[in-house]
C-alpha cells in the first residue's frame, strides 16, 4: 500500500503495523486460524501481514479489530 494522508496532513502509512498486529493476537492468545475464523480475513492474508509482506486495508483492518475487540481509536490512532 503507498503512503497516504493521514489528518494531520502528513504523507504516512497504514497505522495497523504487522508488530501491532502479532502483539495484539498474542495478547488475547488467539492462532492465526483463531483470528481468521473471527473476524473472516483468510489466516494466510493476515499472516502476510504479520510478515510485512502486505499490508490491510481499511475493510480488513476494521474487521480484525473488531476480531480482537479493539477501538477504531487504538487501531488508527491520529491517523483518522
Amino acid at each position: 500500500m503507498s503512503p497516504i494522508r493521514g489528518a494531520s496532513g502528513k504523507t504516512t502509512r497504514h497505522p495497523l503495523t504487522a508488530s501491532l498486529l502479532k502483539r495484539w493476537r498474542y495478547d488475547r492468545g488467539l492462532s492465526l486460524h483463531a483470528l481468521a475464523d473471527k473476524s473472516g480475513v483468510p489466516h494466510s492474508t493476515i499472516s502476510r501481514f504479520e510478515n510485512k509482506l502486505h499490508e490491510p486495508g481499511v475493510t480488513y483492518a476494521l474487521r480484525i479489530a473488531k476480531a480482537l475487540r479493539l477501538s477504531v481509536k487504538t487501531v488508527f490512532g491520529d491517523w483518522i
